[in-house]
């Protein structure tokens, strides 16, 4: 990791992120893709802070349908954990 400071995660902004998720969704249908809590702050921090998501959102709209976008965004984590909680 040359020239990035030890325990900085990579960074990315909103457009660069969408466009990841698109290929997982064209590949893996938008049915098993998720925003994960570890994209802000986390993890992977790939978004700086929570203020990245609108960037997120915004960028998964011009690439992908209004369904995806919400599915990826929310939908598909209540829909797994209310099958988990059955």
């Amino acid at each position: 990791m040359e020239g990035r400071p030890a325990g900085v995660a990579c960074r990315s902004d909103g457009r660069r992120v969408g466009g990841t998720l698109d290929y997982v969704i064209k590949t893996v249908g938008a049915d098993h893709v998720a925003i994960g809590l570890d994209m802000t702050a986390g993890r992977s921090a790939v978004l700086r802070n929570a203020s990245g998501y609108a960037d997120l959102v915004a960028a998964l709209n011009r690439i992908t349908t209004p369904e995806n976008v919400r599915k990826v965004s929310g939908e598909n984590w209540f829909r797994v954990l209310d099958q988990a909680k059955a």
